[in-house]
């Protein structure tokens, strides 16, 4: 479940995207499986993901980051598009408001 932001950074553009790009892995594979350097198909896991992430960001001497603040980023673009904090809220899977805490521009 996912909120199409109908920008650069869209869940829906990320999504499709990524089923072009890895076209080539067997149905029977991981949704999200990708083609490996020795010509396996392997899940994308989180952990190898932000280590990707990290690896690139270093090596351009930009900081590297967390999973936890992929998603408070996340939470951020989406309140600032304007969608509503209970959209937010129930995409989060959050029980209540706290997550608002987090957003650094709330007014």
């Amino acid at each position: 479940m996912w909120t199409d932001s109908n920008c650069d950074c869209s869940m829906q553009w990320a999504f499709i995207n990524h089923l072009m790009i890895n076209s080539c892995v067997p149905s029977s594979a991981h949704l999200f499986a990708f083609k490996t350097e020795d010509g396996t198909f392997a899940p994308m896991k989180c952990s190898w993901f932000l280590a990707r992430c990290n690896d690139i960001w270093l090596a351009n001497g930009l900081q590297g980051l967390s999973g936890h603040r992929f998603r408070i980023g996340g939470i951020t673009h989406l309140l600032l598009m304007g969608v509503d904090p209970f959209i937010v809220m129930v995409q989060g899977h959050w029980k209540s408001t706290t997550f608002l805490e987090y957003w650094c521009s709330c007014k």
